[in-house]
């Protein structure tokens, strides 16, 4: 996110924003898709989709939370609305329109279509829209999008086949598993979108690398219950690539400082333990894989743990303390990134049992609420976000709100640290 943004600018926000990566064949990001929801006390029923997009293109760039990221922004928007969505007529070259059904009158459609190509816009027509509209549409589309979800293999197989005169590129969307991931791609997919990247590969896929041996090991340090100032400074001297970012963070313009900061041990007594012990978890989460999927697994650790903790402190009725929910968010992402079983990881950590049975699946408690609530807001379920939002007496308009500043947040540490 700019790192220009204010808080004010982020105040009363009436729209859940949230953002999906698409991977391409070699698991870079190509696109980032949005997905959007109105606060029902703002936004009625019957305003359409595209009043609520006018409103979320105004800041692209803002609502991405990437600053410098020049790839493609992938809109959805159900055909129907399109003529009404001015803003998306007049979009530019780094945004492409995903057309969903209904898709009623395919002449208009069509012609807008034409526009936006013209334009230098990318058109994504999915599978669902009816068959009249989509073979009028097809003409114009560079991208064909087809759903995971409730389809079989023989189903992907089919429309694999019915595609084959097709010279665009195919998006397998709702991909949620690394099986679906290898099958699709096997079958001449070349963009993917899903949760199936916050999921681990199994041991017999993936080893863990030394690297990320290393910062397990320093995140059970961290964790330790008898660490101290003097041990969490040794602990952080152990490291040289820690140590260094530690003095270039603790001399940076941000502290204005009048004098240089020189040793670990002064750091760690002006920012004190609680301080430098979080901001050494951070850094430890962005270093642990520095691939383009690792890279976003990091954003959504640091994006979900800095939005818990706010969200908390705002909500009387969670019971744990900000803290816990911080490092739940903060921890949420560690089996993806490195590629085992959260259970393996957090074994040798020590982590307060509710907290640890939470992480490793268990449900039933508030912890687990709230990872459940994290889940259906990235994967745009509004109904199970909104029942455990409610639940806890959640404001919309504060929990939106929280969760864009946490979105803010996280892109900047992210930033700081590759």
């Amino acid at each position: 996110m700019n790192s220009t943004t204010t808080d004010q600018d982020t105040d009363n926000q009436d729209l859940f924003i949230t953002r999906m990566p698409v991977f391409d064949r070699e698991k870079n990001i190509w696109a980032y898709e949005l997905a959007y929801h109105g606060d029902p006390d703002v936004f009625s029923p019957a305003e359409t989709d595209s009043a609520i997009l006018d409103r979320v293109m105004e800041n692209t760039e803002e609502t991405l939370g990437a600053p410098n990221w020049h790839g493609k922004t992938l809109i959805t928007l159900c055909g129907d609305a399109l003529p009404h969505c001015q803003q998306a007529i007049s979009l530019n070259g780094s945004h492409v329109i995903s057309l969903t059904s209904p898709a009623t009158d395919a002449d208009r459609i069509d012609s807008i279509a034409k526009t936006l190509q013209d334009n230098g816009s990318r058109l994504a027509l999915d599978s669902s829209v009816e068959p009249e509209a989509f073979s009028v549409l097809k003409e114009h589309a560079d991208i064909v999008t087809m759903s995971m979800k409730n389809h079989s293999p023989k189903d992907v197989i089919a429309f694999r086949k019915q595609m084959k005169d097709f010279t665009g590129r195919l998006l397998a969307t709702d991909v949620e598993t690394w099986e679906d991931y290898q099958g699709t791609r096997a079958l001449g997919f070349a963009l993917f979108q899903g949760s199936f990247f916050t999921r681990p590969f199994s041991l017999t896929e993936q080893t863990l690398n030394s690297a990320s041996v290393a910062k397990l090991g320093l995140l059970r340090e961290l964790n330790a219950p008898e660490l101290d100032m003097q041990r969490l400074a040794d602990v952080i001297a152990t490291d040289v690539g820690l140590s260094y970012r530690l003095l270039r963070y603790i001399n940076s313009a941000a502290f204005g400082l009048p004098n240089t900061i020189k040793s670990i041990q002064q750091a760690v007594s002006l920012l004190g333990t609680k301080e430098i012990r979080r901001w050494a978890m951070v850094v430890a989460m962005t270093d642990m894989d520095n691939t383009p999927k690792g890279e976003e697994l990091a954003y959504m650790a640091l994006q979900r743990a800095r939005f818990l903790e706010q969200l908390t402190e705002s909500l009387p009725s969670v019971e744990h303390p900000c803290e816990q929910m911080f490092l739940l968010g903060l921890f949420s992402r560690l089996d993806a990134l490195m590629g085992n079983e959260m259970s393996d990881i957090l074994k040798d950590i020590p982590l307060d049992a509710e907290l640890l049975e939470a992480l490793c699946g268990q449900r039933g408690s508030e912890l687990g609420d709230a990872l459940d609530m994290l889940d259906a807001v990235e994967r745009a379920d509004w109904k199970t976000a909104n029942a455990l939002l409610l639940k806890y007496k959640a404001c919309f308009t504060t929990t939106a709100t929280h969760y864009l500043k946490a979105s803010t947040w996280a892109s900047r540490q992210v930033a700081g640290m590759i």
